[in-house]
């Protein structure tokens, strides 16, 4: 018989609970790592530096030349959609990496048009957009002031004065002499009715008279019926000529205010053309311009009238006067006649060298397209061109725009209005409903073609959300730049790394870091990573933790950085947002969260379950258990019946009762009714890296065979008895070795991970040293039949081509207790016919 491998092996094999030969007393020993594969290190030695003083400053990305080929391709090829997405996680260096590279680029480009918007005067309510030469928009619009202004004073000057009044009232003598007989003709045919006509301003009005007087109520009172017959038939007899005279002075006005007008037009025209001409030589290589000034000059001419001071009226004791109330109007009148030739300058890059670069940060549908506001008059909400505002996409139009995908997706409506303007392309400003009130006047400005390159940044499974989704995306950005996580470690990349940290100190003045600061930084960028091979690049984090070493060391009065600052920095970090991971340690420890560190227990395993908490995630050992009675093949997942666990973990325990049916019901069916729960868990259960766990806990309970509880386990199963591989393995082992440290460690505890996660562990120094010392353990393994022996220390069981299995095994027993649950099935039915 050999010897047993431990105290506890000797004495259950005394005890006569596991047969001598089934034993293996180097099974755990085989399947241990070594403490020198569970943490990689930097060779201090081994560096070409002593700080990074001596290491120049990287002002590149480490690794991510790929990602930098497809960047530069994306921001220079031209063609419709040629839009750029941005994927990688965050503080990877992809925003400041994009802004340099997008900045050095658009220096080298064209600076792009100016835009103005000016009043459309066929279509007052489409203001038109106009472009120009960058530069000149602003230059225009005072242009356009100074001839407003020149224009409007010099047209009242004119059709004020002396001499333009005089020869209007010559022009307008005939019609006052027609107007004249007109009422002399009126007045002749009255008094032979006997009626007294009264002519006041836009009205006449006839009164009868007897006797030299108009008469009274009294006298009309007073009057005969012969007399009022007679008075009815002498004003049925005016009307006519009445009627007719009205009509005929009415034409007559008609035809002397527009002979006015004509009369003004032709005087205003005579001082706008001259002084549009002189506007119009600093534009003769712009068409579009000078055909807006042509139509500004003939609306000018049109409206020339409106520029005259008012009519002088009659004011009190005959004496003539300017009305200052009417004047007042008119003055306001004319400021809103002229604000209609101003312009709106909506876009200017006087000034600029090189195509613009935009970053919106709140991406709104107003913010990317532009706005129309709104003023309060008594009429309700009214707008004009002039209130016309612009989005990032009217300043980004011929550069570059920046956003974040994640901006996007927290702002309603603005990934529609984004992508309308790039399928069209053209900037298109929709007017808002002015909020509460109903607008009195609704604007829709013609739309400015667009010509710009957007480049969106975003992480991965957004880039995979809005690919399947929309399939206007992918026409829309077709280069896709991605940032990996990490790389490979290499003698290149530690190289690559340090020059970076370099560079930190640099931009940041920090305290230069020595060569062992740097080596601790980089072990800790592949724990960022989760693999011993590889390091993170996400350039963010180790910046941070560089500054927060520095900080350390200035505290210590250091001249630079040492390993040891970066340690308590680290170590700084954890205790700042460890709060719930220390609560749960005493939790456990004071027994009000149960785990069982030491011992044997029937159908019960620690599982691991790490806890996700903002900026907090560690491991915590989670109780899983099972039960198994005489059933018909079923397996229940008590978080699954309750609703507390996801699809992949419902999966993973259907997977488990394949296992079952390989393993035990090649010769007849599987005849037991299982049920598995996680202990004192109280949200969703989701994953399947507790599947090779649960399944040791099904199995120790079939096969009445416990299991160790100072070995916790984790890992996937598939339904050949196959480990996987799972995340998180690294917190995981540090989650367990806690929960052992603070009941006692026995130097028998450890944790089984599988096989392929082996080079996924880096594992924080303390858990290293206990490996080192044989406290703690950390065991591999690729089958679950290697994961049992080392949970039981006795053989799992070859199956025979018959698929029996040796009786002591643990799957022999465990097949016998299935066939004694089908005697007792058997037996039941009997009973029951």
């Amino acid at each position: 018989m050999q010897q047993p491998a431990c105290r506890d092996c000797a004495g259950r094999a005394a005890r006569g609970d596991v047969a001598a030969d089934t034993m293996k007393p180097t099974a755990r020993e085989d399947r241990a790592l070594p403490a020198d594969k569970l943490r990689p290190r930097v060779d201090v030695a081994s560096l070409p530096f002593a700080s990074t003083a001596d290491v120049p400053a990287l002002d590149a990305l480490v690794g991510q030349q790929d990602a930098l080929d497809a960047l530069a391709f994306g921001l220079e090829v031209r063609g419709p959609g040629f839009n750029l997405y941005v994927a990688g996680e965050n503080a990877s260096g992809r925003t400041t990496t994009v802004h340099a590279h997008v900045g050095r680029l658009a220096a080298a480009c064209p600076v792009p048009l100016d835009w103005v918007y000016v009043h459309n005067f066929a279509a007052p309510d489409q203001p038109l957009a106009l472009s120009m030469p960058a530069g000149q928009a602003t230059g225009f619009a005072r242009a356009m002031e100074t001839f407003i202004r020149d224009t409007g004073l010099a047209i009242r000057r004119a059709l004020d004065s002396e001499d333009h009044d005089r020869r209007r009232r010559a022009e307008l003598d005939a019609y006052a002499s027609t107007r004249r007989k007109v009422f002399d003709e009126l007045g002749a045919t009255a008094r032979e009715l006997g009626f007294r006509v009264d002519i006041a301003p836009g009205r006449v009005t006839s009164v009868p008279m007897v006797e030299g007087e108009p008469i009274t109520a009294e006298r009309f009172d007073a009057m005969s019926d012969e007399a009022r017959a007679d008075l009815t038939r002498r004003t049925e007899q005016f009307e006519l000529p009445l009627s007719a005279a009205v009509r005929r002075l009415r034409q007559i006005e008609i035809e002397e205010d527009e002979r006015r007008l004509v009369f003004d037009r032709e005087a205003a025209k005579g001082i706008i053309d001259p002084m549009l001409a002189e506007l119009r030589g600093h534009y003769t290589d712009q068409p579009e311009l000078l055909s807006h000034l042509a139509r500004v000059g003939d609306d000018l001419t049109e409206r020339a009238s409106s520029f005259a001071t008012p009519a002088p009226v009659a004011g009190d004791n005959d004496e003539v006067a300017v009305d200052e109330e009417a004047a007042e109007d008119a003055a306001e009148s004319t400021a809103g006649a002229l604000a209609r030739y101003r312009v709106n300058v909506l876009i200017e890059h006087g000034g600029a060298s090189g195509a613009p670069v935009i970053v919106e940060r709140h991406p709104t549908p107003e913010n990317l397209a532009g706005r129309i506001d709104y003023r309060m008059t008594a009429n309700g909400l009214v707008a004009d061109f002039l209130q016309i505002r612009p989005g990032s996409l009217h300043r980004a139009n011929g550069g570059f725009l920046v956003l974040r995908a994640s901006d996007l997706e927290q702002t309603e409506a603005a990934w529609p209005v984004l992508k309308r303007a790039l399928l069209g392309p053209e900037i298109r400003i929709e007017a808002s409903d002015g909020g509460a009130a109903l607008p009195a006047t609704t604007l829709r400005p013609t739309p400015i073609p667009l010509d710009l390159k957007v480049v969106l940044i975003g992480t991965e499974e957004v880039y995979q959300l809005l690919f399947a989704l929309d399939p206007d995306f992918r026409d829309l950005f077709k280069v896709k730049v991605e940032f990996a996580p990490d790389v490979p470690w290499s003698e290149e990349a530690t190289r690559l790394c340090a020059a970076f940290l370099s560079r930190c100190v640099r931009d940041r003045s920090l305290l230069p870091l020595d060569a062992g600061a740097i080596a601790r930084t980089i072990e800790h960028a592949s724990r960022i990573a989760g693999d011993s091979e590889r390091i993170s690049v996400r350039l963010g984090e180790l910046a941070d933790l560089a500054t927060e070493a520095s900080f350390w060391a200035s505290k210590a009065s250091r001249p630079q950085v040492t390993r040891a600052d970066v340690e308590r920095a680290l170590h700084a970090r954890h205790a700042r947002s460890g709060l719930l991971e220390r609560r749960l340690r005493a939790e456990m420890t004071r027994r009000t969260v149960l785990v069982q560190t030491a011992g044997e227990v029937l159908g019960q395993v620690n599982g691991l379950a790490v806890v996700e908490l903002g900026d907090s995630r560690f491991a915590v050992p989670s109780r899983i258990t099972a039960t198994v009675s005489p059933g018909r093949g079923t397996l229940l997942s008590v978080d699954g019946a309750a609703d507390l666990s996801g699809p992949f973990h419902d999966k993973a325990v259907l997977i488990l009762l394949g296992y079952l049916a390989r393993t035990y019901g090649r010769g007849s069916p599987l005849t037991l009714a299982g049920t598995l729960a996680f202990e004192q868990s109280y949200s969703a259960v989701e994953g399947d890296s507790a599947s090779l766990a649960e399944l040791l806990s099904l199995l120790s309970v079939l096969a009445d065979v416990p299991l160790d509880q100072g070995i916790a386990v984790t890992g996937a199963v598939d339904q050949r008895g196959q480990i996987e591989p799972v995340g998180e393995v690294t917190r995981k082992v540090e989650g367990f070795f806690a929960a052992c440290r603070a009941a006692g460690l026995d130097g028998r505890q450890g944790v089984i991970v599988p096989a392929p996660n082996a080079v996924h562990l880096v594992l924080d120094e303390e858990v290293v040293e206990a490996v080192r010392a044989g406290r703690f353990h950390v065991w591999t393994v690729r089958t679950v039949d290697e994961a049992l022996a080392l949970m039981t220390e006795r053989e799992a069981g070859e199956p025979t081509p018959e698929g029996e299995y040796p009786p002591e095994s643990v799957h022999g027993r465990a097949l016998a207790k299935l066939r004694r649950f089908g005697q007792q099935l058997a037996a039941l039915r009997g009973a029951e016919r």
